[in-house]
């Protein structure tokens, strides 16, 4: 197959440990109905086979190329894929998860009929025995994106889009940063109040078994700093928007779900390390369910500082939390 050298399309694959997943997911890449595009495999140091396998890849379809780099993480490797793509639409894939055959044609053509500069899909989120319909309703009337992504209402998740390259121009993914990325990239681009369309429909396939995912794995305490760091960070392309003042109430939320995020999250010994992390948090949830009970009387114990009783809380809810096979 001849080069391409402008295509429409180019989807980053950050490549980090993930030799049993990544065939399935680069196989799904290179089945796609819409041809004009480039992949571009950031392999970032992984210690497996996965950095062979992109240059597998890569010699059968020239469509695919492989960047190799020292291991710097998901944030620096994201950002060598878009200081290397061509193309005019930028996609993101996980290297652990794979997209519909159609996935790039649907979004693409979409793009060109709304003139939109952010298309958006749904996902269905795989588990070991089911796949579950996550949707991504971007396009609900009165819906505010940045204060619902603060929320947790909307997914950060940059995978369930498709987006013009200039938009993209003067962002990049923080330094350091290996949890929260996307959401602080998501916050940037919707400040800027692009016109976004969407396609209701799940295009997108999110492994939720891998268990080497940083988001699934258990938080150190630097994964701990970084969480808190996010927030400091998002804030900060708040005030620089000049719109800090009117996201008040989801800044709170969002702050809640950190501090519960690094307490359900990491060991005892790790969360103890940040139980005074945001004080006064409690007042603010509302009680409607078992699950929002005990989050009130966790983060009241935290600042309370009754650490036994932290303990005790956080015991209670692996339990209950395990046999309701829930995460937070």
């Amino acid at each position: 197959m001849a080069e391409i050298t402008s295509p429409k399309i180019s989807i980053i694959v950050p490549v980090y440990k993930v030799e049993q997943y990544l065939r399935r997911c680069l196989d799904s890449i290179a089945s796609q109905t819409f041809t004009d595009w480039e992949c571009i495999l950031i392999d970032d140091g992984s210690p497996d086979k996965s950095g062979a396998i992109c240059d597998e890849y890569a010699g059968r379809d020239s469509r695919f190329r492989v960047i190799h780099q020292e291991n710097k993480g998901v944030s620096a490797a994201r950002n060598a894929g878009l200081g290397a793509a061509r193309g005019e639409w930028i996609g993101f894939v996980d290297s652990d998860d794979w997209v519909e055959a159609d996935f790039i044609e649907l979004l693409y053509l979409s793009a060109c009929e709304s003139g939109a500069d952010i298309v958006g899909c749904d996902a269905l989120d795989e588990t070991e025995y089911d796949s579950i319909l996550s949707k991504n309703n971007i396009l609900l009337p009165n819906f505010d994106l940045v204060e619902n992504l603060l929320r947790n209402k909307l997914h950060g998740a940059l995978y369930l889009y498709l987006i013009k390259r200039e938009r993209l121009k003067s962002i990049s993914f923080a330094d350091g940063m290996n949890i929260c990325e996307d959401l602080l990239v998501s916050i940037k681009l919707f400040v800027s109040k692009p016109k976004i369309a969407y396609i209701s429909k799940p295009l997108y396939h999110y492994r939720t078994s891998n268990t080497n995912s940083i988001t699934r794995s258990v938080f150190s305490k630097e994964k701990c700093l970084q969480l808190v760091k996010s927030m400091e960070l998002i804030k900060q392309v708040l005030k620089e928007n000049q719109i800090y003042d009117e996201h008040i109430s989801g800044i709170i939320l969002r702050k809640k779900y950190i501090k519960l995020k690094i307490l359900y999250k990491s060991s005892f010994s790790t969360s103890m390390k940040f139980y005074g992390l945001y004080p006064g948090l409690s007042k603010h949830v509302k009680v409607i369910s078992l699950s929002t009970l005990f989050q009130k009387i966790l983060l009241f114990c935290t600042e309370i500082r009754c650490i036994p009783a932290v303990w005790v809380c956080l015991k209670f809810f692996k339990f209950y939390w395990k046999n309701k096979k829930e995460n937070l």
